[in-house]
């Protein structure tokens, strides 16, 4: 059955190659099917597998990305977790599609090993034709490359969601993977598997650009003042002269530049109605203040807020990446001297706890930086539950597409993997 599909496959490219078109086949696959056929004579029926580098280049390939492989490890660790049991590999690529780390299930890890996915494979077109990786790094935009969407016959059982992280300038880093070795599931159903490797890329490339600016001040901006310190900020790094040095992808998408070129090298008052000497902790240090500011090719209201250079005791940079929910909080505090004298904070103390040992939901409002979470750590840690976990959930960070799955749950079989 298996070689009877690979033979139909084979002849379903070669059709397209004498100039049949496919209606089935989308447009990226199709320019991605002739790149396999014209410019790399790449041969559909071929069934050797993958090359691999040798153990001291990949090792090389390793050392290339430096700090940034460690940080998109621990990233890759907990995008695993949220898709574990459903089949998936979670890799990370070099540029040029090469495997440099992988998260799997041990127990599946010989269907990976046949099927071509492991460490020191070369996933790139030129040398295995239309497939998740090779695709993402040719088209530069997150892919799902679907069973026989891909060119080789060999590779008709996978499934593969890829997703770019770039650099600050806007280069190819890397590429994050999720492959299934023998999906029986539709494309549709991967959707969700590649909007979680789209948020964990974002994360990926913020967490690069503030080590990189490290030593420079970085103007973190929203539309929305909740959102500042959140995954999908922008973000402009600023020389001590208060011009523009880089900015993140978020940071084009809002200010609606169509590329850097744009923005780098201008003068931050160019851009935003403010100056780097006056705002606040501008002339030196760190602030957590969010001010209001507008663009000024557009008038749209932003709000903002500064870090500063940081340097650590023995004078080298270290990366602050901080969101709402992880804000240092030191020793918590108690219900009564969390409120204080204040009778207001008193009172919603008194009616907190009365509810606190009830199943009730109980929602806090406030403006941001009030001390929401605070308040909801204390009662947690007064309450009967206080044994329990406290799990804060950054809603913010959540795509719009996800976050009814991921606060409501979801039926069994709506996605891979769903249980």
């Amino acid at each position: 059955m298996v070689r009877s599909n690979a033979l139909l496959h084979t002849k379903r490219v070669i059709s397209f190659a004498d100039g049949q078109p496919d209606r089935l086949v989308e447009e990226v696959v199709s320019r991605s099917w002739r790149r396999s056929l014209e410019d790399f004579g790449l041969d559909p029926a071929g069934q050797r597998l993958p090359d691999v580098l040798e153990v001291a280049a990949l090792r090389e390939r390793q050392q290339a990305l430096g700090e940034h492989l460690e940080l998109a490890k621990q990233e890759m660790e907990n995008l695993y977790q949220q898709i574990a049991g459903s089949g998936f590999a979670i890799l990370l690529t070099d540029p040029v599609g090469t495997v440099l780390a992988s998260v799997a299930d041990p127990t599946m890890q010989r269907d990976f090993e046949r099927a071509g996915l492991w460490l020191g494979s070369v996933w790139g077109e030129a040398s295995e034709g239309t497939n998740g990786i090779g695709t993402c790094v040719s088209e530069l935009r997150p892919i799902n490359i679907h069973r026989e969407e891909h060119f080789r016959s060999r590779h008709i059982r996978l499934s593969c969601s890829a997703a770019p992280i770039l650099d600050p300038n806007g280069q190819l880093l890397a590429v994050l993977d999720a492959s299934s070795a023998n999906s029986l599931d539709t494309k549709a159903s991967q959707a969700h598997t590649l909007a979680l490797l789209r948020m964990s890329a974002t994360v990926m490339e913020n967490c690069y650009f503030l080590r990189a600016f490290a030593d420079q001040w970085v103007v973190r901006f929203h539309s929305r003042p909740e959102f500042v310190g959140l995954l999908n900020e922008g973000m402009l790094a600023i020389d001590q002269g208060g011009c523009i040095l880089a900015a993140n992808g978020s940071a084009l998408a809002q200010l609606e530049r169509a590329s850097r070129v744009r923005l780098v090298g201008k003068a931050l008052d160019e851009v935003l109605d403010v100056r780097l000497g006056d705002l606040p902790g501008g002339s030196g240090g760190c602030t957590d203040s969010i001010w209001p500011t507008r663009d000024l090719r557009r008038g749209r209201r932003f709000f903002a807020q500064l870090r500063g250079p940081i340097r650590n005791r023995s004078n080298t940079s270290e990366p602050v990446v901080r969101g709402v929910s992880d804000t240092p909080m030191g020793k918590q505090s108690g219900l009564v001297e969390l409120a204080g004298n204040d009778p207001c904070m008193l009172d919603n103390v008194r009616r907190a706890t009365r509810l606190m040992d009830h199943d009730i939901a109980l929602v806090i409002s406030g403006e941001t930086g009030t001390g929401k979470e605070a308040f909801a750590r204390a009662l947690h840690q007064a309450s009967s539950r206080s044994a329990g976990p406290f799990i804060p959930v950054n809603c913010a960070a959540i795509p719009e597409n996800l976050i009814e799955s991921e606060l409501f749950g979801y039926e069994r079989g709506a996605f891979t993997g769903a249980r």
